[in-house]
């Protein structure tokens, strides 16, 4: 082998030395570089994964209390539906009194609500005319025997109403028809009819 000859051998071998170490070093780097990056991935995907859990917690929640909101406001709204079909029907039942339980509480209502005991009374259209002064006749007698004025008339004009009647004397008319009178003690008696129904 000539001296050309060994230096080529020894720069060959050399440069593969040398390839081999950069190969290794390449190698070493990028296992470096692949394991950083599978922990920064993994470091990643943990916030995103607690981030989404957190968000999905919260959410849940949100939606609890909206449902629980929800099932309150629709537990009043049934409450409130409940204590006015108790109302109505109350009305129905004053409105279902024979004619003679009917005169007697017309009478015994205009005598309480007569101011001087002069007013005109006036039913609901369609009532009976005879119904009407049976009623005043009534009240008259039981103002009479209050020691009061009792000088009530029949009315010859007629409301549409459900029940119940109005006294009138002059421009000022005192409302006593029966959804007037529970609109009245509604407030009152609230409490009262919705522990009767709920408790």
């Amino acid at each position: 082998m000539t001296g050309i000859d060994k230096i080529k051998e020894r720069i060959l071998s050399d440069a593969k030395t040398e390839v081999t170490k950069v190969a290794e070093e390449a190698a070493a780097r990028v296992s470096e570089i692949k394991t950083a990056g599978e922990a920064a991935a993994q470091e990643e995907y943990g916030k995103l994964f607690k981030k989404g859990t957190d968000d999905a917690e919260k959410r849940k929640e949100r939606l609890a209390s909206v449902a629980q909101l929800e099932a309150r406001k629709q537990m009043l709204s049934t409450k409130q539906t409940l204590i006015n079909e108790a109302f109505e029907l109350a009305v129905s039942k004053m409105l279902g009194m024979s004619d003679g339980e009917k005169k007697d509480f017309l009478a015994k209502l205009a005598a309480r609500a007569a101011g001087t005991g002069k007013e005109e009374v006036i039913f609901p259209a369609g009532t009976d005319s005879a119904f009407g002064q049976e009623v005043v006749d009534k009240a008259n007698a039981a103002l009479a025997a209050a020691g009061k004025t009792g000088n009530l008339k029949l009315s010859g004009e007629s409301r549409d109403m459900r029940g119940g009647l109005i006294l009138r004397e002059g421009n000022i008319e005192v409302n006593c028809s029966l959804d007037a009178l529970v609109d009245d003690v509604r407030n009152d008696v609230t409490g009262e009819v919705a522990a009767i129904l709920f408790e």
